[in-house]
């Protein structure tokens, strides 16, 4: 057991938002158990885990999706063959119209 306060990889990720009733049910619903409501597999312990389990995919799936990091394609002139080329930009892009040189 190690008491140092050193950060964890696991530390320095940002904390993931909590599993909703909403995200359970969509799970369940998901899952397509015919005979069972919902309301019935959340009383049985091993549903109520399998169902968390699938909620909290749903979440992280959810939270990955919301914060993938933007990526555009920019065409440019590459100055050694003269060819045009694709770039990947991070972030949203915005094209510069007129060079430093000519305003």
């Amino acid at each position: 057991m190690t008491t140092s306060s050193e950060p964890t990889p696991r530390d320095s990720q940002p904390a993931l938002p909590p599993v909703t009733d909403a995200h359970r049910r969509c799970a369940f619903g998901a899952m397509q158990v015919h005979g069972l409501s919902f309301e019935a597999a959340m009383q049985h312990p091993t549903w109520v885990r399998v169902i968390e389990c699938a909620a909290a995919r749903l979440r992280t799936k959810e939270w990955q999706a919301q914060h993938a990091p933007s990526v555009a394609l920019v065409r440019r002139l590459d100055p050694v063959s003269g060819r045009w080329i694709t770039q990947r930009v991070k972030g949203p892009y915005s094209p510069q119209l007129t060079l430093e040189g000519n305003q």
